[in-house]
């Protein structure tokens, strides 16, 4: 019983997460549906679309040594070389996030001896780099590539500020909702008086192609082509329910 309650609750949660709901005060000029003769109640939809403009590009480094200081002095100087790089590449700090190391043991089983043995230690470190010139990826990535980085899992695309087509988004919605409740209040003849319910729900912002994969290295230096990348669009939509009094 007392699960079957805290399901409900977490459910109930849920539902207004999802949903930012407003009723109308109770001034002059609200509106009690309670009182009004009749309802209307219209979804409306919004869509539009946004290009992306910023590309986020992943990049891990694996070394292995037989001891931590030597894989770690290993990792550090491919990030280093692929740092200076990106700096001589005119792409500022604040563009890059060179995450933490972290170091492992290799942990192997000797079968002969039925036993765990060390087979050294392991190193790694991420390397995030935000790009806006999207001719650079390739070049970024080769950069990559010839500093030691043998681990690209790939980028997303995304839209720094979406903002100004959230709320175009919302626009829309808002007339497509007037624009039946108006067509449905002239179809039975009816008045048109003002919302008592509204409720929105608005898709959050997702990144794009978040599982695009550039590569996977190996040891020696892959000869790849000029590539070229271009981002497809974002839609961003928006929902709102509304209900009308009529008279």
């Amino acid at each position: 019983m007392r699960s079957n309650t805290l399901y409900g609750l977490a459910l109930a949660s849920l539902l207004l997460c999802l949903t930012t709901p407003f009723t109308a005060n109770a001034d002059d000029d609200a509106v009690d549906c309670s009182a009004s003769g009749s309802r209307i109640t219209v979804k409306g939809y919004g869509e539009v679309e946004a290009q992306p403009d910023e590309a986020a590009l992943n990049f891990s480094v694996r070394a292995a040594g037989k001891t931590p200081q030597e894989a770690r002095d290993l990792c550090e100087r491919s990030v280093t070389a692929f740092l200076k790089g990106l700096s001589g590449r005119g792409i500022k700090d604040d563009a890059i996030s060179a995450g933490s190391i972290s170091l492992y043991p290799k942990i192997s089983y000797d079968e002969k001896r039925r036993r765990q043995v060390n087979d050294g230690y392991e190193a790694l470190r991420e390397v995030q780099v935000l790009l806006t010139d999207f001719s650079l990826i390739p070049k970024v990535t080769d950069l990559a590539m010839s500093s030691g980085f043998n681990e690209a899992p790939g980028f997303t695309y995304r839209v720094k500020d979406d903002s100004k087509f959230r709320y175009a988004a919302d626009d829309k919605a808002i007339a497509d909702a007037r624009a039946q409740a108006e067509h449905l209040a002239k179809g039975f003849g009816l008045k048109l008086l003002k919302p008592c319910h509204l409720s929105f729900m608005r898709d959050e912002p997702r990144l794009l192609n978040s599982d695009v994969r550039l590569m996977s290295v190996g040891a020696q230096k892959a000869e790849a082509p000029e590539s070229r990348y271009t981002p497809g669009s974002k839609r961003v939509t928006s929902r709102v329910t509304a209900v009308y009094a009529a008279q």
